[in-house]
């Protein structure tokens, strides 16, 4: 996390380029970008500085898309796959233009006990835990973990109803 643009130097020496920056307030896929170089990266942060009081920097992980597990309750109800749809875009978000197909997290117990357990740690009880597999490696990296997630496309996708399982969640703790 870096809160100016004087602050990317104490960084740079644990980051390759490209970099992925995100505002602190971003949501839905707004406000994440892909940065090229330190130029690049700086001029972003002095931009959006007055939209933004700190910036997440991570690196850029090769990848087709990501997952989303959706948690009600510390455990997952369903997935998807979410993947870009304009070339050159990194972002998967369906909010952004992805598109999605179901996962199967069945076949996926690593994810599956990812997401679970994140959401748990976090005391997250209903949750979009997005993590990304590396293109190259195979190796799952967690993105991030939404305390208030959209589940229209996961109900799309998926058939799985969110709502429902919410409300199921909930009078089961009464």
């Amino acid at each position: 996390i870096v809160f100016n643009a004087k602050s990317v130097n104490s960084i740079l020496d644990n980051f390759e380029f490209p970099l992925i920056m995100k505002v602190s307030e971003g949501r839905q896929g707004k406000g994440v970008f892909k940065v090229q170089n330190e130029v690049e990266l700086k001029n972003k942060i002095i931009e959006l500085k007055d939209v933004s009081p700190s910036f997440v920097i991570r690196e850029f992980i090769p990848n087709d898309g990501d997952i989303r597990i959706f948690t009600v309750g510390y455990k997952a109800i369903g997935a998807m796959k979410r993947m870009p749809t304009r070339k050159g875009e990194f972002r998967s978000n369906i909010s952004q233009g992805g598109i999605g197909e179901k996962f199967d997290l069945e076949k996926a117990s690593e994810i599956k006990e990812i997401a679970e357990r994140l959401s748990e740690i976090t005391r997250t009880e209903i949750a979009g835990v997005d993590i990304i597999i590396h293109k190259e490696t195979g190796q799952p990296y967690i993105l991030e973990i939404n305390p208030g997630p959209q589940f229209t496309g996961l109900e799309k996708y998926t058939g799985v109803n969110a709502a429902l399982e919410i409300i199921k969640y909930f009078e089961s703790l009464g």
